[in-house]
């Protein structure tokens, strides 16, 4: 996923994320290297994975349910 380095981004991702893009001119830049490195794609989807499992409805709903 190819991102601007927004500090939201980094706050979930971590400074050293590797396609956080510096504006539309660093895109072919990022995309060059997802081509180069074919294990990147799976590694950096994994990733995302991980780190945004709490965020996602199913997690969220179970965590708030006793609340509502």
């Amino acid at each position: 996923m190819l991102l601007n380095k927004h500090q939201a981004n980094v706050a979930l991702l971590g400074d050293d994320y590797p396609l956080y893009c510096e504006g539309i001119s660093s895109v072919p830049e990022k995309l060059k290297l997802l081509r180069e490195n074919k294990h990147l794609y799976s590694e950096i989807s994994t990733y995302c994975k991980k780190v945004t499992e709490p965020y996602r409805m199913t997690n969220v709903s179970a965590a708030i349910a006793d609340i509502l």
